[in-house]
Parts: structure tokens; sequence; C-alpha cells
């Protein structure tokens, strides 16, 4: 259950609700996002399910459906890192076919290629193998055929992997 992994339940700002790879991301999440928003984490089934579209799907599903358990009204705040922003996508794209405001769609170090009609922040480490500028000039002319609400991107310092330790963190919260 999302309850399970909470911290800064009493905050009274939009709470974020991030899919997760190792625990740590929340603990660091939760710790610089400060007292005020609630952090939930839902886990990504990395290394213990077989990755495709369709689990991925499925797990967004669950994760929609406890979202809105636990927040039955008002907007969300979603995202993930690495694999996990691909179900934090789909669990977005859920909530939003119910009516569900999503304030803004995190995806960090994923570009997922699905239709999206929110708010959504591309953010990838300035020295991350992941990073879309070593592949394409400007990684963004192709994203908008997927995305049709306002795109950001932006670069936090780090490469994969380092993100939620410091000081890397600190300009990750700071994007977020």
């Amino acid at each position: 259950e999302l309850v399970a992994s909470a911290f800064n339940t009493g905050g009274r700002e939009t709470p974020l609700f991030w899919c997760l790879q190792r625990y740590q991301e929340l603990q660091q999440l939760a710790k610089y996002l400060g007292s005020e928003v609630p952090v939930y984490g839902m886990r990504s089934g990395n290394r213990v399910m077989v990755k495709s579209t369709q689990n991925y799907e499925l797990l967004a599903a669950h994760y929609a459906d406890e979202i809105e358990a636990l927040q039955p009204q008002g907007p969300l705040r979603i995202g993930g890192n690495c694999q996990a922003a691909e179900i934090a996508f789909y669990a977005a794209r859920f909530l939003q076919e119910r009516g569900r405001e999503i304030d803004i769609l995190i995806l960090h170090e994923r570009f997922v290629p699905g239709h999206y009609s929110g708010r959504v922040a591309m953010t990838f480490g300035q020295d991350s193998i992941f990073n879309p500028k070593y592949l394409y000039t400007n990684p963004t002319r192709g994203w908008w055929k997927y995305y049709e609400g306002p795109l950001y991107y932006r670069e936090v310092s780090g490469g994969h992997g380092l993100f939620f330790r410091e000081p890397y963190v600190k300009d990750l919260v700071g994007t977020i």
C-alpha cells in the first residue's frame, strides 16, 4: 500500500506521488521538499517483474486506485525515476481519464512515447547516459507529438544513479 511508504503526511501542499526504484529516493525527496509536502511512494517492481508495457499499465492502474482512495480530491503531482517514470506516466494518465487534476507529471530520466494532455516536466542528468542531448540537437521537438500540455525540459546536476544523493538531490528537488 502507498500509506506504508509515506512522509510528511500532515503537510498541506499538493502531495507528490513518486514511483521509485529504491526507498532512498522517497526519503531524500521528503527531506528536501520539506514537511509541508506530503510524499507517497509507489514501488516500480524493478527486478521483481517482467518489464513490459502491459505490466506497467497493470501496476499503474492499481496505484491510480490507491491514489484516489488516499487523496480523493484536489490536484496531484505524480512522478518517477527511470523505468519507474513509465509507471508514473500511466498512473497519471489513468487518473486524468477519471477527471482528476494532475498538477504536473515529472518524468525523470525517461521519455514515455504516449499521449498525455497535462503539464509534463522532463528532467535528465547533465552527465547521464540517458540525457537526450547526446542523441538529438533539439530533443523536445519529437516529444510535442505525444504531449499536448506545457512541456518543460530541464537538466539537473549529476549522472544516472546519483540524483538522490547529496549534493545532486538538492538540484533535482529545486527543479521539481
